[in-house]
Parts: structure tokens; sequence; C-alpha cells
């Protein structure tokens, strides 16, 4: 399964299960797939913070952020 996102991408992470707003992130790197789900590795644009996240969780969509 190819990933549809790039390295240094920005997209939009809305993470499934948590009651958390859509934040703008940067694909950092492309990671191999859980199942049949690709896995990204992503910084946060306004934290920094680094997390893995599965590529349903993504999207090119901005935010109000």
């Amino acid at each position: 399964m190819t990933h549809a996102f790039k390295v240094g991408q920005m997209v939009t992470h809305t993470p499934q299960g948590m009651n958390v707003m859509p934040m703008r992130v940067q694909i950092v790197r492309q990671m191999p797939p859980q199942g049949r789900e690709p896995q990204y590795r992503i910084r946060g644009a306004f934290d920094g913070v680094e997390r893995a996240c599965g590529e349903s969780e993504l999207s090119l969509g901005e935010t109000g952020a």
C-alpha cells in the first residue's frame, strides 16, 4: 500500500476517539503500515511534539487554528 502524503507536507491531524481539536502537522517520516493502513511520524506545527498516527487520521483540509 502506498502513502498518500509526502515527507515535509503540511496536513491536518484529527485523532480518532479523542476529544481534541484538529491540528496542523508536518509529515516527518513515512512508516510501515499497521495492518493495511499506512503510518506516519508527524510533528505539530504549534507545539512541535512528534507522534505517530495512521493515514485515516490525516487530511489536506485546513483547521481554524
